[in-house]
């Protein structure tokens, strides 16, 4: 499902699976590129919580700053607004996320509840370690991404951190829907002749990491993929045993008309 079309819709394919599952909100935190508006049906509290002013939902704009990245705006606004990066982190996606779980209270005898957590870090804008804007962010900056990738890593530890300490038993599922492009630039139109064997691995190399209660820790296997990772999430949610599949990668390239135009599958190594 392409969740991005899907936030104005009145009843979302996952919303009405998770409401058939006995979940009693499906909570969204997205960011500036992906957020729900009033007209959305699903629970939204960072539509909520927010007011901030012009000057400052520019700088928090992580998608507006992704595309204006290479020009000069973006570094004039982190030199004369640097002072907003705290509050930059309590309001991305993970930010509201804490926020709303710090301030909400929560028992055994609660319905479950389901967060989709959508976090643009470590995209650009690439931040340091300490999670402050840096003043300079490209696509290639390795080292502009590392950092960003250390910063991320904290900011999910005390999310992680906090939710155990909620609910000890709750699921946890960390992925990403692609890899990095050091090797070679994202080619959208192209033949598969031209594109890179190690950059077809690079671009499919995504940190991936489920938590479980231990009763499902037996279905857990190395390098396991997305969808079981998500089939072995909502199984165990459940109570059943998950239906896995053979892991597979796609890679797909595109005619300038966007229809497709070749299509690469391959097993993923055990």
């Amino acid at each position: 499902m392409s969740f991005e079309n899907s936030l104005d819709r009145r009843n979302t394919p996952l919303q009405t699976t998770l409401k058939s599952l006995g979940y009693g909100k499906l909570l969204w935190f997205g960011n500036s590129a992906m957020d729900c508006n009033d007209r959305s049906t699903l629970d939204c509290p960072s539509v909520k919580s927010s007011g901030l002013s012009l000057f400052e939902k520019l700088y928090l704009d992580d998608s507006l700053m992704t595309y204006l990245s290479t020009s000069i705006y973006p570094r004039i606004l982190y030199k004369v607004l640097n002072w907003l990066d705290v509050k930059q982190q309590k309001n991305d996606a993970i930010g509201k996320a804490i926020s709303y779980i710090n301030s909400t209270p929560f028992s055994s005898e609660s319905t479950p509840s389901f967060f989709l957590i959508h976090q643009l870090i470590p995209h650009v804008p690439h931040v340091s370690e300490d999670c402050k804007r840096l003043a300079v962010s490209r696509q290639d900056d390795k080292k502009g991404y590392i950092s960003s990738v250390s910063c991320l890593g904290k900011r999910l530890d005390r999310l992680i951190e906090l939710i155990s300490q909620k609910d000890n038993d709750s699921i946890i599922v960390v992925t990403a829907d692609h890899g990095t492009s050091f090797l070679q630039p994202y080619m959208k139109y192209a033949n598969f002749k031209d594109i890179l064997p190690k950059k077809v691995i690079e671009r499919h190399s995504i940190f991936s990491s489920i938590k479980v209660p231990n009763s499902c820790r037996q279905y857990l296997y190395p390098n396991i993929g997305t969808v079981n990772s998500i089939r072995i999430a909502v199984s165990c949610a459940i109570g059943a045993s998950p239906k896995l599949i053979k892991d597979k990668n796609y890679f797909i390239l595109f005619e300038k008309d966007n229809t497709i135009h070749n299509l690469g599958k391959k097993e993923q190594p055990d």
